[in-house]
């Protein structure tokens, strides 16, 4: 498994690689412990402090402030308007732009 580096994009690929690979075969003290092992430092700060709740409420509410940073709608879409908006500009007949294009996307 990949760190998550707070880049929202990747915020469910964690997840689902966390609960397949780890949630499922870890008892619930080192869950919290297995996700900040998974985190680049500026986001294992935002969950650092649920380490010291109880261990079935910590990983919990962990898991919530990571949704909430990470997973609202309108942040996603946000996000996804810029990664567009950043990507080459393609002219109507422009084939190698439209390629481009699509394998950045």
């Amino acid at each position: 498994m990949t760190k998550f580096d707070g880049n929202l994009m990747n915020y469910k690929t964690l997840m689902r690689q966390f609960e397949a690979h780890i949630a499922q075969r870890t008892r619930t003290v080192e869950l919290r412990l297995f996700l900040l092992k998974h985190c680049v430092p500026a986001v294992r700060d935002k969950i650092e402090r649920y380490t010291s709740v109880n261990p079935c409420d910590g990983y919990r509410m962990a898991q919530n402030e990571l949704f909430y940073e990470y997973v609202q709608p309108h942040v996603i879409a946000q996000r996804c308007e810029q990664e567009l908006k950043a990507l080459a500009d393609v002219r109507p007949h422009d084939s190698d732009s439209l390629m481009k294009l699509s394998a950045e996307v």
